[in-house]
């Protein structure tokens, strides 16, 4: 009898620990659903210069250069004179865009290299109109938002927005159409 009673309460606190396991696993996987999520678009964009945006201005036969950014590990990091050139995609499918990511890697002596392409899928809804989202390397959408402009479409402020998981990766980066010292009123 004392053998099986002695089972009875190895049994007991096995369960007892199985259920606190459990508790502890659930409270923090519902910590984790309360997650980071990436902000609504007009929580950060201009309402005064993006209501009316023009995508025909932001996409076209020109560079963007890059003035600020993020580095996206492995694929830009040691990139120098960094600069963008969007084009629509040859698919009459979609009306997409193939958004080409030129830099010199590690010296600005260097060739310049496409480091990778993404694609850019605007957004048709007028009144968010520089809310688009970007696939880079045939990954998921990640959120790709024109901001802000300036001097009609001359400089923008850009905001990226990756949900990984139950996190975010953001990104900001600062353009100009030339590569010049980025102005100190902007």
């Amino acid at each position: 009898k004392s053998k099986s009673m002695g089972q009875t309460q190895k049994a007991a606190f096995i369960m007892s620990t199985l259920y606190q396991f459990i508790f502890i696993f659930l409270s923090a996987l519902i910590y984790k659903l309360q997650a980071k999520k990436c902000p609504t678009y007009w929580d950060l964009a201009n309402q005064t210069t993006m209501t009316d945006f023009d995508l025909s201005k932001f996409i076209g036969n020109h560079y963007w250069y890059e003035h600020y950014s993020h580095d996206v590990p492995i694929a830009t990091t040691g990139c120098e004179c960094v600069r963008y050139y969007q084009t629509a995609m040859n698919n009459s499918k979609t009306s997409n865009y193939n958004d080409e990511y030129n830099c010199r890697k590690k010296s600005v002596n260097n060739t310049v290299i496409t480091a990778f392409n993404s694609t850019l899928v605007p957004n048709f809804n007028v009144s968010e109109g520089g809310k688009m989202s970007e696939a880079v390397f045939g990954s998921d959408e990640s959120e790709y938002w024109v901001l802000d402009q300036s001097n009609d479409y001359q400089y923008v402020l850009v905001y990226a927005c990756l949900q990984t998981g139950l996190d975010t990766d953001d990104f900001v980066y600062l353009f100009s159409r030339d590569y010049t010292t980025f102005p100190q009123e902007l």
